[in-house]
């Protein structure tokens, strides 16, 4: 209990600090950064892994055409496991503002978060490009559980892979092969 109080009386500190010093906050948001890169790397792992076994649910076509829209509002679905813990959402929500600077906008329809990046120039070409986070470089996913939401104007168009359509009228529609 003594070790708890600790850490948030330290948080509380730190957090004081870094608005009243805007020093103190780059040194606190760096060793943020540095102590969130495992947390990086274990995720590109398992993402890896899980994607060797699962088969992409959509067929993504076209290209990006830098209008930015997708950038504006970034939306970031929860799973129902993350939608019943609105900590989890807290400590996802901490790690892409203190990590990527991204701004959180809330909660859409209760399972959609919403970030603004801070890091388009006026041509809409990102300034953070190399280090992006992975829901920028693989929007828009073909992984993803819901259809992908793409902007109007943009130049990705979504389709339902094949083995997601199922005919209802066949023998054993739904049901995988051994």
């Amino acid at each position: 209990m003594l070790v708890f109080l600790t850490l948030i009386f330290l948080a509380v500190i730190l957090y004081f600090l870094s608005v009243h010093f805007p020093s103190v906050r780059r040194i606190i948001m760096r060793a943020a950064y540095i102590g969130l890169r495992p947390i990086i790397w274990i995720s590109r792992a398992m993402d890896s892994l899980v994607r060797l076994f699962q088969r992409p649910r959509w067929h993504i076509t076209g290209r990006c055409l830098t209008c930015g829209q997708c950038c504006h509002l970034l939306a970031m679905g929860l799973s129902p496991f993350l939608v019943r813990r609105p900590y989890l959402q807290d400590i996802i929500r901490w790690y892409y503002e203190i990590n990527y600077g991204f701004h959180f906008e809330g909660l859409a329809e209760g399972r959609w978060m919403l970030f603004c990046c801070p890091h388009l120039d006026r041509k809409n070409h990102c300034r953070i490009y190399r280090r992006r986070p992975r829901i920028c470089r693989e929007y828009p996913s073909p992984y993803q559980a819901t259809r992908p939401d793409v902007p109007p104007l943009c130049g990705y168009q979504v389709h339902a892979s094949i083995q997601n359509q199922v005919d209802p009228l066949m023998p054993g529609a739904g049901r995988r092969s051994p």
